[in-house]
């Protein structure tokens, strides 16, 4: 019985995940749709890329993770005023 429910739980999983994977394709074909051919057509467990490709990504996250820090000092968290026990 226990057997049964580990196995039944593993299947509920895997469905769960290809659900999941078939989602972030869908998603990224309006991004990128060349990109998702590429992954669906080719090996599965290896998407490649050329080095110009890489240093491209990797520029562009180095700018955009700036950002984000830049837009984080920028934020100032307001205090909220302590009331008063009656």
């Amino acid at each position: 019985m226990l057997s049964w429910m580990q196995h039944s739980w593993a299947q509920d999983y895997e469905e769960s995940w290809k659900l999941h994977e078939n989602g972030s394709y869908l998603t990224a074909s309006f991004m990128n749709p060349e990109g998702v051919k590429k992954a669906l057509d080719g090996d599965k467990d290896a998407i490649s890329s050329t080095d110009e490709e890489f240093e491209k990504t990797s520029d562009w996250l180095k700018d955009y993770s700036g950002k984000i820090e830049e837009e984080k000092a920028k934020l100032v968290l307001r205090r909220r005023k302590r009331k008063p026990i009656k």
